[in-house]
């Protein structure tokens, strides 16, 4: 697991699930809550996978951490319409992150792959932002279904 304890937790109204950022850029979101701590699971983890798209081309993808500090693109077919240089954000989709938030850089390895370099490391952040993205401060008045919510 790619992750980072924090030291904010359910005493600061830290919620699991919540996106973690810094400078508009997506870091990951949370994991686990404590009282006064909290798990971040980055977005290099292999288990989180992050709707996303590439402004310019308007293209959607699905990315995924991989356990290095790269991110692969799961699901398009054509990566020739992916160029390295392209800049990736937050789709949106799936109401698991905000859209607009930056992910990485399409960058080219020596193989010819494609991957997204994330623009920061965790690792080498002293605070982060920790959205709260819960049902009612989007703005959405419903009661969900615990068979189907946490």
């Amino acid at each position: 697991t790619r992750s980072v304890i924090l030291m904010s937790g359910k005493n600061n109204k830290v919620n699991n699930g919540s996106p973690v950022i810094f400078n508009n850029i997506l870091l990951g979101y949370i994991n686990e809550v404590g009282n006064t701590s909290s798990r971040l699971i980055s977005i290099t983890d292999s288990m989180v996978k992050v709707p996303a798209f590439i402004v310019e081309k308007d293209i959607k993808i699905i990315i995924s951490g991989n356990n290095d500090r790269y991110l692969e693109i799961l699901n398009i077919d054509d990566l020739s319409l992916i160029k390295e240089g392209d800049k990736v954000f937050t789709s949106g989709d799936g109401n698991k992150f905000p859209e607009n938030l930056f992910i990485g850089t399409v960058r080219k390895k020596l193989n010819g792959d494609l991957i997204i370099e994330p623009p920061l490391n965790i690792n080498s952040l002293n605070y982060v932002y920790i959205l709260d993205w819960s049902l009612k401060n989007r703005g959405i008045d419903i009661k969900p279904d615990p068979i189907f919510y946490d």
